[in-house]
């Protein structure tokens, strides 16, 4: 590698480092304040950056946090990824997956509350919930067809597994999209009721729960027998 090349290869890896150190002040700084109210003075100085600096890596507040985003959900990807590899029932693959879950929202609940409950007005909430969504409503949300595309790999995995489980007759015949839309509810609801009583405890508890609660709701007949014999 000649004198070039080396000066770009530091030049590379001095962007990358900067480029991370800018997420990870900034998802500390989201995780404090909130969405509205993080500013891009205080992501700068929780990075030890002049604020010219941050806008030289992001246009905006919004591109990071949606950069963020799109970090964590694809680290929890691929830890999906892994469970859907492994040599299981379909049973043991769905509840290790919302095991799963339920400890990605429990590490990153603040963020996550950010994005549904600051970054989505209740309105649009409310039609994204109901299927009355148009065409153009992640658009007008701003959210990057790249942090879509994770969302609906994470849900095209559960829906999957759940079709899997109903042609081995592990589950009882349910629609698999709807199974999974219904389940992303509820554990949205476990995070999102009381954000002042969240512990390791209570999640451990909370996710047992809903683990025998889900399970129980779309196991077969025959699979429930098998189990209580």
């Amino acid at each position: 590698m000649d004198k070039n090349d080396l000066r770009l290869e530091r030049e590379r890896r001095r962007k990358e480092y900067n480029h991370m150190a800018i997420l990870s002040a900034a998802e500390k700084i989201f995780g404090e304040k909130g969405y509205a109210y993080a500013s891009m003075d205080e992501i700068a100085r929780q990075a030890q950056f002049s604020k010219a600096t941050i806008y030289r890596y992001f246009q905006s507040k919004d591109q990071i946090f949606m950069e963020i985003l799109y970090k964590v959900f694809s680290e929890s990807l691929q830890e999906m990824i892994v469970i859907r590899e492994k040599p299981w029932t379909s049973e043991k693959k769905l509840q290790e997956l919302m095991q799963q879950a339920m400890s990605f929202f429990g590490r990153k609940k603040n963020l996550i509350r950010i994005y549904f409950l600051e970054r989505i007005p209740p309105k649009q909430m409310l039609e994204l919930y109901t299927g009355k969504a148009s065409e153009s409503f992640f658009d007008q949300l701003g959210i990057p067809l790249t942090f879509r595309s994770i969302m609906e790999e994470i849900n095209k995995i559960f829906s999957l597994i759940i079709q899997e489980g109903v042609e081995s007759g592990e589950f009882r015949g349910i629609e698999p999209r709807e199974a999974v839309a219904f389940l992303g509810a509820i554990i949205r609801g476990i995070h999102f009721r009381d954000p002042f009583q969240d512990s390791d405890n209570n999640l451990s508890h909370s996710s047992d729960v809903l683990i025998d609660f889900f399970m129980n709701g779309i196991k077969s007949t025959e699979n429930k027998q098998k189990g209580a014999s």
